[in-house]
């Protein structure tokens, strides 16, 4: 049995009555809330980083810090971690739940295969990568998206940096 993620969720609630919001940050090994919390008056949004989402997973196994494979440059053996400038990001041409990244970490350049359970997390994973071309891998490792609590596995989780 492994121990739990520790988990850190920053929240919004917005008031309709209104054009204040309250936010909260919330640290924590494991989050339970049910449906009758979220008033319709309120609007709650929960974020995570993107190396902590539940969504960076295959078959229950976390994929993220991605291994690196060597494809230009000075030899190197494989490394795993949050290393280099991102490149490019892009979907797979066989395979929907699979995306291919690519980064610089000096003069060596590397790809990294990263395999999803969900195919539509993917795709906007993809989306949002392309974004920060050209940025330090463990930045992006940083970014704080949304996650949506109360909807099914296929579509609970947006994709959009904070």
């Amino acid at each position: 049995m492994t121990a739990p993620t520790k988990i850190s969720f920053v929240f919004a609630v917005s008031h309709s009555s209104s054009k204040a919001f309250t936010i909260w940050h919330l640290s924590c090994s494991t989050l339970t809330i049910r449906a009758s919390v979220l008033g319709a008056s309120h609007s709650v949004r929960f974020f995570m980083k993107l190396r902590d989402h539940r969504s960076m997973s295959y078959y229950g196994q976390r994929i993220w810090p991605p291994l690196w494979t060597r494809i230009s440059g000075a030899s190197a053996i494989p490394i795993i971690g949050e290393f280099g400038i991102l490149i490019n990001a892009r979907m797979s041409t066989v395979d929907d739940n699979r995306c291919f990244l690519t980064m610089n970490y000096g003069a060596t350049r590397y790809i990294a295969c990263l395999w999803l359970d969900d195919k539509e997390f993917c795709r906007r994973l993809v989306d949002l990568l392309k974004k920060h071309h050209g940025e330090p891998i463990d930045q992006i490792a940083e970014l704080e998206i949304p996650v949506k609590l109360l909807s099914s596995r296929s579509s609970e989780s947006s994709l959009m940096a904070k």
